[in-house]
């Protein structure tokens, strides 16, 4: 009924809609949510709960054309006084989805959101830890506040043996970015090594590269070395001879991880882009 254009039954919440369609990836009921959305206006501030389940359900959808991103960007702005009033696991959902999609967000809803992070940390579960590491190296960069950069990656490397392949390959990625300590490297190095197994060719060239940039490669531990030699024995099973079939983009992925996997042999940092 709503993706046909009828109301929602009851004068349902447009955010409970927007999980809904996120949830069951039913992209008409979410372009139903953004119609009315867009209907308000502009000047109109969003509450909390609907900005974070339509960004959400958004990036669930892969709703990445322009007007979508500027209607996320807009609304991240308008709702800069309430973002102070986030929860946790509502910020790590947000700025997730927000570089997902590439939304540009606002500079003003940017210094709203910063200084609320420190106190989420301890409140959130490895995964999400994880994602959120990832959203702020992906949305900010070499930008980002240092300590808080160093904080976070280090908060969820401490975790990370909990996380699945994607959002450890993520973490690394994250952790890199933001600058990482040594003992951080040491952890995301055992905890890849347990997971080279369970890595496609992406995640595990994305991971090799970050570790590489870590300076994991230098490890002298015992445990550190037989994490190598395990996530060697999965380059070689990814990075050999293309599978019929297989997707062009998978070549740079080869080139990259061949390229990683040497300098955490060689204990080289490099340049590579990740």
């Amino acid at each position: 009924r709503v993706s046909a254009g009828a109301p929602p039954d009851g004068g349902a919440d447009p955010a409970d809609v927007a999980w809904a369609a996120g949830a069951c990836s039913f992209p008409p009921a979410l372009a139903a949510v953004l119609r009315g959305l867009r209907a308000q206006g502009a000047g109109s501030p969003w509450p909390l709960d609907t900005l974070v389940c339509v960004a959400w359900a958004c990036a669930r959808c892969g709703a990445r054309d322009e007007d979508t991103r500027e209607l996320l960007a807009g609304a991240l702005g308008a709702a800069r006084q309430a973002l102070p009033q986030a929860g946790a696991q509502q910020l790590s959902t947000l700025l997730w989805s927000a570089a997902t999609l590439s939304v540009r967000v606002p500079e003003e809803a940017l210094q709203a959101l910063l200084p609320r992070l420190p106190g989420c940390l301890a409140g959130l579960a490895a995964p999400a830890l994880a994602r959120l590491a990832w959203a702020l190296a992906a949305l900010l960069g070499s930008r980002a506040p240092q300590a808080l950069g160093e904080a976070l990656a280090s908060q969820a490397c401490r975790c990370s043996r909990e996380l699945c392949a994607e959002d450890l390959a993520n973490l690394a990625w994250a952790a890199a970015r933001l600058g990482s300590c040594g003992a951080c490297a040491d952890r995301l190095l055992e905890a890849a090594g347990e997971r080279a197994e369970e890595f496609g060719l992406h995640e595990l060239a994305n991971a090799a590269w970050a570790l590489a940039e870590l300076g994991a490669g230098e490890t002298e531990q015992p445990a550190g070395l037989a994490a190598l030699e395990r996530l060697a024995a999965a380059a070689e099973r990814l990075g050999g001879r293309p599978a019929a079939g297989e997707a062009e983009e998978a070549a740079p992925q080869r080139a990259r991880l061949r390229s990683a996997l040497a300098r955490l042999r060689g204990g080289a940092a490099g340049t590579d882009a990740c």
